[in-house]
């Protein structure tokens, strides 16, 4: 739905039925083509909830290491929040060109100790990891949906994410998009004593 997608000018767009992912996908969407989409239709969830486990982590965050999902900020944040926390523990689950330029910006933060890299690993380790996890970072840019998201509910782990995708629609997902926002919320999710669980029409 981005204005950069070259399809949205290849394609018959006004003659075809057209369905969305979320509210922000399909306004996306309309400010790219002028034209409103006919539903809007979410992701379905396989019921794969894990087992509860010992939240080892503090933080974590999933995605292709890319410009556009922003974990240059997700580095930021740990920076942040471990003069609170020093003994924090992280993890970066994905792989891409951004990897060396992520290494880089934990060892001159002063992290690198905080961070683990995953490199891809396989999806029902993911979500063992996000289970492990009490906070998923979720700084990018732009998602159609942002599947991610609910799966990190789904395994109990709070969320603080950009209002792209889904994001806005998620109850239990905290909205950031600054800096300041991002350390204040993640930090009052770390503290915080509360249970998180998927909204139940996401079940």
């Amino acid at each position: 739905a981005r204005p950069t997608n070259r399809y949205l000018r290849l394609l018959p767009l006004a003659k075809m039925y057209k369905v969305a992912l979320s509210q922000f996908h399909a306004q996306e969407f309309q400010c790219s083509t002028d034209l409103t989409v006919q539903e809007i239709i979410p992701w379905g969830l396989p019921d794969v909830v894990q087992p509860d486990q010992v939240r080892i982590y503090h933080l974590i965050a999933i995605g292709n290491l890319i410009p556009l999902k922003r974990f240059e900020d997700f580095v930021r944040v740990i920076a942040d929040v471990c003069a609170a926390i020093p003994d924090l523990r992280c993890l970066l689950i994905g792989d891409g060109p951004e990897r060396e330029h992520i290494i880089n910006l934990s060892q001159q933060l002063g992290v690198q100790d905080q961070l683990e890299l995953t490199g891809a690993i396989p999806h029902e380790q993911v979500l063992e990891l996000l289970a492990q996890s009490q906070v998923l970072v979720h700084p990018s840019s732009y998602e159609s949906f942002g599947f991610v998201l609910v799966e990190a509910l789904q395994q109990g782990a709070a969320v603080v994410a950009r209002p792209v995708g889904i994001a806005p629609e998620l109850a239990g997902v905290q909205l950031a998009t600054s800096r300041v926002e991002f350390y204040d919320k993640v930090l009052t999710s770390l503290l915080a004593s509360t249970s998180v669980t998927l909204p139940t029409n996401f079940r």
